[in-house]
């Protein structure tokens, strides 16, 4: 099941007053619109959910899939290539299990 959080936005009322509002999201699930860059050169949005499956291939255990993915959805800024976030995942993977992480690190998909 994924994990929920809360996510406080703030927004303009009027010309002076904020409001404050609450939404619960699922993170992996969220619209995220920041393209990233890929070994080929092409941008594409980042998928959280992508970088969760491509964990669990490497053997995570669902839990930290998605705690690593969470964590790193967070941090992808536009424009990021692809290796450096796996360079993110791996690192934060590596605290969990170091086996998992060498294949995760070791495996590089095929071109096209």
């Amino acid at each position: 099941m994924p994990r929920i959080s809360e996510m406080c936005v703030y927004h303009r009322d009027s010309l002076t007053d904020f409001v404050h509002t609450t939404h619960i999201v699922k993170p992996l699930e969220v619209i995220n619109l920041v393209k990233v860059k890929k070994r080929s050169g092409s941008m594409q949005d980042f998928d959280g959910a992508k970088l969760k499956t491509s964990l669990e291939r490497a053997g995570a255990k669902e839990e930290h899939a998605t705690k690593v993915a969470d964590t790193i959805a967070g941090r992808v800024r536009e424009g990021m290539e692809t290796s450096e976030i796996k360079r993110m995942a791996a690192n934060e993977l590596r605290v969990m299990n170091q086996e998992v992480t060498q294949a995760y690190e070791t495996f590089t998909k095929p071109t096209r």
